[in-house]
C-alpha cells in the first residue's frame, strides 16, 4: 500500500474517532435521554420451551416473575402505552429507563399464569391480540387462546391494554412471485393474478378495521397500537395503519426506543426463557449503550 493511501486511511479513522468522541461528550452534556425498553413475550407455560424454536416464544411463569420482579427491584419503571408515547415525544418527565411489557397473539395462559403475576407486582402490560382467536373456539391447537370474558376482566382491571395484532393476518400467503410471505408484507396472488394496490389496501384496512371494532366492542376502548404479525409490514400496510390513526406501530426489530426513535417503528426485545434476570438487564443496557454512542 502506498504511503499516501495509508495516511488517508489513518486520517479517516481519526476523523471517525473524533466524531464519535465529540458525540459522546455532547450526549453527556445533554444528560440521559428518555429510553423505553419494550419487552416481547408470547406464551407463558409451565412446561417451558419444548425445542429451540420455542425459546423466544414460551416462558415459564417462574421465569416471567423473576425477570419482572428483578427489574422492578432494580428501579426500572413499568409504564403504559400512553406513558411510552409521552416519554418518546418529550411530553413526560423522565425518571430513568422505563419498560413496557407486551405479549403477542393472545394465548389463554396470559390470563391464567401471567395476569396473576402482573397483579401481584402491580405491572401494566399490552396484549397484542389476533382478534380471530377469541371469535372462534380453539380446535385442535396445542395452545389455547383468550376468550372475550377473560379479556374483559383484564382490561377492566386497568392493568392490561389490548393492541391490534390483526383480525386474521397472522398467516403466510402466496405472493405473485410464488414465495410464501406474511400477508401484510406483499400483494398476494388471487385466482392466479396479483392483487392491485387498491385491492391490497382494501384487504388490509378491512382486516385492521374488523379487529379494531371488536376490540372496542368488548373492552370499551379502541386500540392505540398496531403490532404486525411476524414483524413484517409493507410500506402500504403501514400507510393504511397510519390513515386509520395508528401512530404507534410495533414490529420485532431488536433494540430500545429513545426520543430519536420513530413511534411507527417501535423496537422490542425478544425475551427468552433461558435469560436470567441479570442477563435481561444486561441486554437492555447493551441496547441502551448503542444509542448512547450512536443515535441511529
Amino acid at each position: 500500500m502506498r504511503k499516501g493511501a495509508k495516511i488517508q486511511i489513518v486520517s479517516l479513522l481519526l476523523l471517525v474517532f473524533t466524531v464519535l468522541l465529540a458525540y459522546g461528550i455532547y450526549a453527556q452534556m445533554q444528560g440521559e435521554r428518555p429510553c423505553v425498553a419494550v419487552l416481547m413475550y408470547h406464551s407463558v407455560n409451565s412446561r417451558g420451551p419444548q425445542d429451540v424454536s420455542e425459546k423466544g416464544l414460551v416462558i415459564t411463569p417462574e421465569g416471567l416473575k423473576s425477570q419482572l420482579a428483578y427489574l422492578k427491584n432494580k428501579g426500572y419503571r413499568y409504564i403504559t402505552v400512553d406513558e411510552m408515547e409521552g416519554l418518546l415525544l418529550g411530553q413526560e418527565e423522565y425518571r430513568g429507563t422505563s419498560i413496557l411489557v407486551t405479549f403477542d397473539d393472545g394465548y389463554e395462559d396470559n390470563y391464567i399464569l401471567a395476569y396473576p403475576i402482573l397483579k401481584e407486582l402491580g405491572i401494566n402490560a399490552l396484549i397484542n391480540l389476533v382478534v380471530k382467536y377469541p371469535e372462534q373456539p380453539d380446535t385442535e391447537v396445542s395452545l389455547k387462546h383468550l376468550t372475550w370474558k377473560q379479556i374483559e376482566e383484564m382490561t377492566g382491571s386497568g392493568l392490561v391494554e389490548i393492541g391490534n395484532h390483526s383480525y386474521d393476518s397472522h398467516i403466510y400467503g402466496k405472493a405473485a412471485s410464488g414465495d410464501m410471505v406474511p400477508v401484510l408484507a406483499a400483494r398476494m396472488a388471487v385466482d392466479g393474478k396479483e392483487e392491485t394496490d387498491q385491492e391490497f389496501e382494501k384487504r388490509v384496512e378491512g382486516d385492521f378495521s374488523r379487529a379494531e371494532s371488536l376490540i372496542k366492542q368488548h373492552t370499551g376502548t379502541a386500540p392505540q397500537v398496531i403490532s404486525y404479525p411476524f414483524g413484517w409490514a409493507s410500506d402500504k400496510s403501514k400507510a393504511v395503519a397510519r390513515r386509520m390513526g395508528y401512530g404507534i406501530q410495533m414490529g420485532i426489530k431488536q433494540g430500545v426506543n429513545t426520543t430519536e426513535g420513530d413511534l411507527e417503528n417501535i423496537k422490542r426485545i425478544t425475551v427468552r426463557n433461558d435469560y436470567t434476570p441479570a442477563q435481561l438487564e444486561g441486554l437492555i443496557t447493551y441496547y441502551k449503550g448503542r444509542h448512547s454512542i450512536w443515535p441511529f
